[in-house]
């Protein structure tokens, strides 16, 4: 018996133990991750000659540092991510920064939203009149990655890479038939004739109402697209839609007979190119800085009076939330300080989110009609998703 309390009692505590060290590191990793998420992390320096590096390979948040971490993920660096507002003001500061030469921007990775490309790209609009070159190179363009690379001033693309140019179309599912074939009846609620989101759990098809409004807002994209293409390549918005209609480039040599990509280069070639329009030394690397590490040397900018900023991206979800979630709790009271605060004299709403609790939802909404009470003005400028409860708040 004297054995088996022994057992018992080393067992249990070598499993406090253990935990104890668990919990230890946790916190530790925690620590160490908040760190690096806060304040944007040590400057780092630029050398004459430099290339921003623009690569597409991370997720771009709204918000520097927004994006939802793993707990059990121990990669540190990926917690430290430039958001679209930061990059926007990176590039305005590269602008003037006579240790930057140009942009080279790796479109390989790139998947982004419809409207945080556009934002991207005309931040880089504005950046080429300083006379600085952008260079943009990819392994293979999809439509989003060209769209964006259109603005560059010569664009490369892999010998053997492909490019997808077809114009915009959408598919959705339905799963009413097989529901019914398997005896299971959706209890579904929805408001109003145009709430499409589900319709594939009771219909067969969809509705003349959704097909009228994705038919809208997909041809007014497509438009945009073709548009700044087209006055960006200086190929004829008509002609634009006969390469994609009749898909007519397949192969990589497509790409550059109809103007879309300048040159097929490897990518030892490319670094040939930056090196040389760097005038940089045979024997020497070109000096490249990421834009997650040129972000560093953003300044804080605070006046007396103040428009206060407030990012509403992800999830809306009940309480606090998380990085990457919109709280209803914690966007409450982040926009009752907001309105309270003297300097306040506007505040802007960035919505990018498809909704989520109508509850949490609820709070956030009531906080905004205080704030317009108050006589703040408050404006909505919507990202790549506004709807159902993200809407709601705009």
């Amino acid at each position: 018996m004297k054995k088996f309390f022994y057992f018992v009692f080393t067992s249990c505590l070598g499993f406090i133990l253990a935990n104890v060290v668990i919990f230890g590191f946790m916190l530790f990793i925690f620590g160490a991750a908040a760190g690096s998420m806060g304040g944007g992390g040590q400057k780092v320096a630029v050398k004459k000659k430099s290339v921003l590096k623009l690569d597409f390979s991370k997720p771009i948040p709204e918000h520097s540092n927004n994006i939802p971490m793993s707990p059990l993920s121990l990669d540190l660096e990926a917690a430290k991510t430039t958001g679209l507002y930061d990059m926007v003001r990176s590039l305005e500061m590269a602008k003037d920064d006579n240790k930057i030469e140009g942009i080279y921007m790796d479109l390989s990775g790139l998947s982004v939203g419809n409207a945080t490309a556009s934002v991207l790209r005309d931040a880089l609009v504005d950046f080429k009149d300083s006379g600085k070159f952008i260079y943009a190179y990819s392994d293979g363009y999809t439509q989003g990655a060209y769209y964006m690379a259109s603005v560059a001033d010569s664009i490369f693309m892999n010998p053997v890479g492909n490019m997808d140019f077809r114009g915009y179309a959408t598919s959705i599912p339905f799963f009413k038939d097989m529901l019914d074939r398997a005896g299971v009846k959706m209890q579904i609620y929805y408001a109003g004739k145009f709430k499409s989101a589900t319709e594939p759990f009771r219909l067969t098809e969809m509705s003349e109402q959704n097909k009228l409004q994705v038919r809208e807002y997909l041809g007014g994209l497509y438009d945009v697209f073709l548009q700044d293409i087209s006055e960006a390549r200086n190929i004829p918005k008509e002609r634009l839609h006969e390469i994609a209609d009749g898909y007519l480039v397949r192969k990589p040599e497509d790409a550059v007979k109809f103007g879309f990509v300048d040159q097929l280069a490897y990518r030892d070639e490319m670094i040939d190119l930056l090196r040389t329009s760097t005038d940089t030394d045979e024997d020497k690397g070109v000096n490249t800085i990421s834009m997650d590490s040129y972000a560093t040397n953003l300044k804080k900018k605070y006046g007396g009076d103040r428009v206060a900023v407030v990012f509403a991206e992800g999830n809306i979800v009940d309480g606090e939330g998380e990085a990457g979630s919109i709280g209803g709790k914690k966007y409450a009271k982040l926009i009752r300080k907001v309105r309270k605060e003297d300097k306040t004299k506007a505040i802007v709403i960035r919505v990018n989110s498809g909704g989520g609790s109508a509850f949490a939802s609820e709070e956030i909404w009531r906080e905004i009609e205080l704030a317009k009470e108050a006589g703040i003005p408050v404006i909505t400028s919507m990202g790549d998703v506004a709807a159902s409860g993200g809407y709601y708040i705009a």
